[in-house]
């Protein structure tokens, strides 16, 4: 069912696409805003990864980008990566999963978890291609459980980006949940919704604390 759900979400993300920000919400000093959170988040770089599937390269390959994070474990749908924080210098690790569309080969969906900020509080963040409407924000969803609703509190040059707290509540949803969704709209006020696994989240989870 997911697959089915991936081919439509994604002709959906590739009419969003390309485009600028529907709002000046999220835009207005985007970096500087939230440097510390942004400046961790760029560690992983332009939205990448399999043709809408979540499967990570390999941990034994040591890929590294660069911008000098590497990828140092594969957890099913979940690569586990560590890099300098581009202010400090000091190592962090997060863990991420990216869709690419199989046709453009370009993000539609990237969502990374790690203690970002300067309380270095755990936090998923989502990033969904420049384009989609920033007033109504995104809601995140896992199969069967309660949806949460979020503002865009940024666009950066690689897409919009939200963040979830990841409290207690949200951590054993995660951790008891197979997939979830990312609900948007795009410019035109149409819904889109992108698929995401949650397999391999636990012992993702687990190597960067």
């Amino acid at each position: 069912m997911i697959k089915q759900l991936q081919i439509a979400a994604v002709r959906l993300a590739q009419r969003v696409m390309g485009k600028g920000c529907s709002s000046a919400r999220g835009s207005k000093n985007p970096i500087h805003g939230a440097a510390a959170i942004a400046a961790v988040f760029a560690l992983t770089g332009p939205m990448a990864g399999p043709a809408m599937a979540q499967n990570p390269a390999p941990a034994q390959e040591e890929n590294t980008s660069p911008d000098g994070a590497r990828t140092v474990a594969t957890h099913a749908d979940w690569t586990v990566r560590c890099g300098p924080n581009p202010q400090t210098q000091a190592e962090v690790c997060y863990m991420v999963q990216s869709v690419t569309s199989r046709e453009t080969g370009r993000g539609v969906l990237q969502l990374a978890i790690g203690k970002f900020g300067p309380e270095k509080r755990d936090l998923a963040l989502i990033t969904l291609p420049l384009g989609v409407r920033l007033p109504p924000g995104l809601a995140i969803e896992v199969t069967g459980r309660e949806r949460r609703k979020l503002p865009f509190e940024r666009c950066l040059r690689n897409g919009c980006q939200a963040q979830l707290l990841i409290d207690e509540a949200v951590l054993s949803e995660f951790k008891a949940g197979v997939d979830g969704r990312i609900l948007f709209y795009d410019l035109n006020g149409k819904p889109g919704a992108l698929p995401f696994s949650l397999q391999g989240f636990t012992a993702a989870f687990a190597g960067i604390k």
